[in-house]
């Protein structure tokens, strides 16, 4: 990551998600998908929808887009669900130049309440502590999985104010315009603290993951008691998307928790 060496340069950095191309493989699945714009606030949201039965709503991570689970979609439509995708706030086809992980989470509501009842969820990385927050705001779910996903926006953002290499004497002023930003102080934002769901909860995690630690899922796990992590070895942050142990235990998982939710 390129050195910020101004609070604005690292806060416009911290902001405003690059949009990166989609491979083959995600044009494919798109291609087969119906798309729908979902309106939240001033913005819209591209929703891409693939078979039917109980909704499995797939939230991506940062700079990321939702056809980054199209390993994701025919496993879970031969499970009897209908995979639901989204593209969050300034990601992929969706509107808006800036966002974070509590404005994600706003927009997970949304689609949330367009889509209607959602029977799990799956989420990598900052998609992951997005859907958490809307699971304390609110939304429902049986059961979902979370992918090397983090447990505090705040430690979040200290790695960021390191990557970049912002001066400790500017982090202050850098806390203070991100708090401003999101509506709400980081001390608010650790996941551990807040009231989290009762529905079961599957975690998978890369120790040696090296853009999110391993520690932020271990105590994500100890302050969720209905939440099982499972380490998997050696797929990294991203990679872990096109990890077939991770593919295969997530849709087992949740394949398994949804057909004793909805079962008569």
């Amino acid at each position: 990551m390129a050195p910020a060496t101004t609070v604005e340069a690292a806060f416009e950095l911290f902001t405003r998600p690059r949009r990166h191309q989609r491979t083959d493989a995600e044009l494919a699945l798109l291609a087969l998908a119906e798309r729908s714009l979902v309106p939240h606030g001033a913005e819209q949201l591209a929703v891409w929808s693939w078979g039917a039965g109980p909704i499995v709503l797939l939230v991506h991570g940062w700079e990321g887009r939702g056809s980054q689970f199209h390993a994701f979609v025919p496993p879970l439509l031969e499970r009897g669900c209908r995979a639901v995708a989204m593209d969050a706030p300034a990601h992929g086809d969706s509107s808006g130049t800036a966002t974070s992980i509590p404005h994600i989470a706003a927009a997970v509501l949304t689609v949330a309440g367009a889509i209607g009842e959602i029977a799990a969820l799956i989420g990598h990385s900052g998609g992951s502590a997005a859907s958490v927050y809307a699971f304390t705001r609110g939304l429902t779910v049986s059961t979902s999985a979370h992918l090397a996903g983090p447990c505090s926006f705040e430690r979040g953002v200290e790695r960021f104010c390191s990557a970049v290499g912002l001066a400790n004497a500017d982090r202050v002023e850098f806390r203070r315009r991100v708090e401003d930003f999101i509506g709400m102080q980081l001390c608010d934002t650790d996941l551990a603290k807040l009231s989290l769901p009762g529905h079961p909860a599957l975690l998978l995690h890369d120790p040696t993951d090296r853009e999110v630690p391993f520690t932020e899922a271990e105590l994500l796990a100890a302050a969720w008691p209905t939440a099982a992590l499972t380490p998997i070895e050696g797929v990294g942050h991203r990679r872990i998307m096109q990890s077939g142990t991770a593919i295969d235990r997530t849709v087992q998982s949740i394949g398994d928790d949804v057909a004793t939710a909805t079962a008569p």
